[in-house]
């Protein structure tokens, strides 16, 4: 994530007027200066780095209007580092970690005969790796599209995790499947046909080899439909947004994200002087007028066009409004926050939640989660912290802090075998992506005895019956071997998110078990065998 360090102690702004040292303009050939450069401004990604990784230096030009624009082609700068024992920065702004201990970073830049320099503090860390975790574990695509894994570093001193995806001493392979699955150098698996293989990453750093295998199983099914979102977007001149297709398939699964497959074009077939966009469907607003962004499907040698409307207006941006306000999340879960650009003529405002004038950070309680590009957070520790986005759109920036509460899971409510229990909402919440437990009584659990789970709403009679349950029932088997009187059955149902359950906040659920198919059993209800959680 991205952070201005104007701090003295972490970085240094310079700005050095009338010198001309005889290089020839570095920055002069940058159509972007349109105005005269008053100060270059430098900034790394994080304020560390442990041995063995790189970093991209990111450089930003302050111009005498007051607006900041990127200098994409670092390699116009010079650079040096100023202890190359401890690190080393190449013509690209990239940095190698290479020792232990401080650095400053210096990027020297040409314009008009005028020398612009800037400084950047980073310290260099010998943390080491502790683990390798890749998202998603589990996943489940149909044949012919890609999945994006991501691999990120945890370190054994607990500073924060580091993005390893594209890091060159990691390597991607399928150790399994091949014959169905295949893997490039940056983590895009391509599914090739029905079956299931493993992913590997390979991590190789310093002295020390970690491996994590994730499962990935490809499907046949049939497209129904294609969606792009927005339907009807309204941007400012200047400003960009983030367009996104998914398609929906016949199976009833969840919609699959496929804007940056390789199945999707993306054109202005309408305006184009007033918009443009890039091969991810990223669409930046040129000059007041309208458009009409097309998104092209090649889907099983079938054709599939959506097209929606941008509007592009010359309204200035007046502020960020990030959602949620007050966001709650688990320890070891996700939450996807968001941010809309609000206008000065009072129009409606723009989702900028993925734009690339948006910078998602955690300005309080690092330690407790982090923050991708795309503003979804990622939780490790129970505690308290502040989600910040900022805009500089337009040289104007603009932002907004929320904040995020971490809470610790709970155990797993125990559920009395052949019972009926109420769990409370908050128990519920408390309990996604957990494992209900289900305890056993006359006569108890015993290996293999299979379990019936029922799940029903509030206001059901006794052992839910005449009631409509809002989940299917399951079928699991008692894993345990003992026969006591109170033996306790662990991975019986998971509810997670996406289950229906996990909308039930408003009232209580009802968890009613049969055992062996013996409604007998189940009749024997009473409230004194109702377990308190």
């Amino acid at each position: 994530m991205k952070k201005y360090i104007f701090l003295i102690l972490w970085s240094t702004v310079v700005l050095l007027t009338g010198c001309n040292n005889g290089d020839e303009g570095l920055l002069d050939n940058d159509s972007d200066f349109q105005e005269p450069v008053y100060q270059l401004i430098i900034t790394a990604t994080d304020d560390y780095l442990p041995i063995g990784f790189t970093m991209q230096m990111q450089v930003e030009a302050l111009r005498s209007d007051n607006t900041v624009i990127e200098i994409r082609d670092t390699s116009t700068l010079k650079w040096s580092s100023s202890d190359e024992s401890v690190a080393v920065v190449n013509e690209f702004g990239v940095i190698t970690a290479k020792g232990e201990g401080p650095v400053t970073i210096t990027a020297t830049g040409m314009y008009k005969d005028e020398t612009y320099s800037d400084t950047a503090y980073i310290l260099i860390t010998n943390s080491e790796i502790n683990t390798i975790i890749v998202t998603p574990d589990n996943a489940n695509i149909p044949a012919g599209f890609s999945q994006q894994f991501k691999a990120v570093a945890t370190f054994t001193d607990g500073t924060k995790n580091i993005d390893i995806t594209n890091n060159k001493n990691l390597t991607w392979s399928v150790s399994e499947g091949s014959q169905f699955v295949e893997i490039d150098e940056n983590g895009r698996a391509v599914a090739i046909s029905t079956g299931s293989g493993t992913i590997t990453a390979t991590g190789k750093f310093s002295a020390k080899i970690i491996v994590t295998n994730v499962t990935i199983s490809i499907n046949t099914v049939t497209i129904i439909e294609l969606i792009v979102t927005p339907k009807d977007a309204a941007i400012s001149a200047g400003l960009s947004v983030q367009f996104k297709a998914e398609v929906i398939f016949s199976d009833d699964s969840t919609p699959l994200n496929v804007t940056e497959d390789r199945h999707i074009t993306w054109s202005v077939t309408k305006g184009k002087e007033f918009a443009k966009i890039d091969k991810k469907g990223h669409v930046t607003g040129i000059r007041t007028g309208d458009a009409i962004i097309t998104a092209t499907g090649e889907f099983y040698n079938d054709t599939t066009i959506r097209n929606v409307n941008l509007h592009v207006n010359d309204a200035e941006v007046t502020g960020l409004v990030v959602t949620p306000t007050d966001g709650v999340v688990l320890v070891k879960s996700t939450l996807q926050f968001n941010a809309k650009a609000t206008y000065s003529d009072g129009s409606s405002s723009t989702d900028v939640t993925e734009s690339s004038d948006v910078t998602w950070s955690v300005s309080a309680g690092s330690s407790f989660v982090e923050i991708d590009d795309n503003g979804l957070a990622t939780s490790f520790e129970e505690g308290n912290a502040t989600i910040t986005a900022t805009g500089n759109i337009n040289g104007r920036v603009v932002d907004d802090s929320v904040s995020l509460d971490i809470f610790p899971r709970l155990l797993a409510p125990i559920i009395p075998a052949a019972r009926d229990k109420i769990i409370e909402p908050s128990e519920l919440f408390s309990s996604i992506g957990l494992m209900i437990q289900v305890r056993g009584w006359q006569p108890a659990l015993k290996a293999n005895d299979e379990i019936e789970v029922h799940v029903y709403t509030d206001g059901c009679g006794s052992a839910g019956s005449a009631c409509t349950p809002v989940d299917d029932f399951v079928f699991c088997t008692f894993d345990g071997s003992s026969d006591t009187t109170q033996s306790t059955v662990n991975a019986c149902m998971s509810v997670e998110e996406t289950s229906p359950l996990a909308n039930k906040k408003e009232t209580a659920i009802h968890f009613y078990y049969i055992i062996n198919g013996d409604p007998n059993i189940a009749s024997e209800i009473t409230d004194t065998l109702l377990e308190t959680i």
